[in-house]
């Protein structure tokens, strides 16, 4: 859970960054809506664009540019970070938008600076996202979920490869309900957000990690020796776990995990993307 003094810290950060450069892109804004009809209107899709600079220059002056935005603004933490999600969201849908002006030397002065603001605050979003899935207490809990939020998953098995291997083999069992197990202890010890055995219409998840903006639909399958990772992946795929999730504004991330009862560890391990938020736009 995220410290109360880390959340005015973030919440600060986010009224700094805002107050900083909101001059500009109010003088920018007023400008461009001003000149528009023989400027940001003879662009491809100029119309699109004017609407998308009204929504940036709006949101930064309604939402962020505060000297105190919780709880004034926002009533929580979590509001403020899922606010920050969607205005990146929103942002991204309209990269191609802005990519289709680009004539390199020829590009428009407007296009120049749409891009530079989309940026920055893209950047200022993904800075605080890392901020505030971090854990400066549980160093390990902060490296692992950064391979997480990275989508370094082989980082993060590796990960969990060294923890395995520091376990008791009198203690280790080699049932799958005990990896299932083990793996929940650990993940929950270090501060994962994790639900085992979450059901839905079709079975039961073995596990699911939340972030703050992907979840990670999990299967486990043991074996002697074989890597039986591929399978475990293609039990969530046939079953359709991740439908569950898929509509609640997460990136939506199949992982696959094999354990070796011979070695007592994790053996192999397969992942895929099912679902982005970018792709709901």
């Amino acid at each position: 859970m995220i410290t109360i003094n880390k959340a005015k810290e973030i919440a600060k950060y986010v009224s700094d960054f805002a107050n900083s450069r909101f001059e500009d892109i109010d003088i920018f804004y007023r400008t461009t809506h001003r000149d528009r009809h023989y400027g940001i209107y003879q662009l491809k899709h100029g119309t699109v664009l004017m609407d998308f600079l009204i929504s940036i220059h709006g949101n930064m002056e309604e939402k962020l540019n505060f000297p105190c935005l919780l709880p004034t603004v926002f009533a929580s933490p979590n509001q403020l970070m899922e606010y920050l999600l969607w205005l990146r969201t929103y942002i991204v849908s309209h990269q191609d938008y802005i990519n289709d002006n680009i004539s390199g030397d020829n590009t428009s002065y407007i296009i120049v600076e749409l891009s530079h603001i989309s940026n920055d605050i893209i950047s200022m979003i993904d800075y605080v996202k890392q901020w505030y899935d971090a854990d400066d207490d549980n160093i390990p809990y902060l490296e692992m979920r950064f391979c997480l939020n990275s989508q370094d998953i082989g980082k993060f098995i590796a990960y969990l490869q060294k923890i395995f291997a520091s376990i008791s083999y009198a203690i280790n069992k080699t049932s799958e309900g005990a990896y299932h197990s083990n793996l929940h202890i650990i993940l929950k010890l270090l501060g994962f957000d994790i639900i085992s055995e979450d059901e839905t219409n079709a079975g039961r998840i073995d596990a699911v990690i939340k972030l703050s903006d992907i979840i990670y639909i999990v299967e486990i399958k043991k074996a002697d020796r074989k890597d039986e990772s591929y399978m475990a992946l293609q039990q969530i795929i046939d079953n359709k776990y991740p439908q569950k999730y898929m509509f609640d504004g997460y990136n939506v991330v199949a992982l696959g995990i094999s354990f070796c009862t011979k070695e007592r560890n994790i053996n192999g391990y397969k992942s895929v993307v099912i679902y982005t938020r970018d792709s709901c736009q």
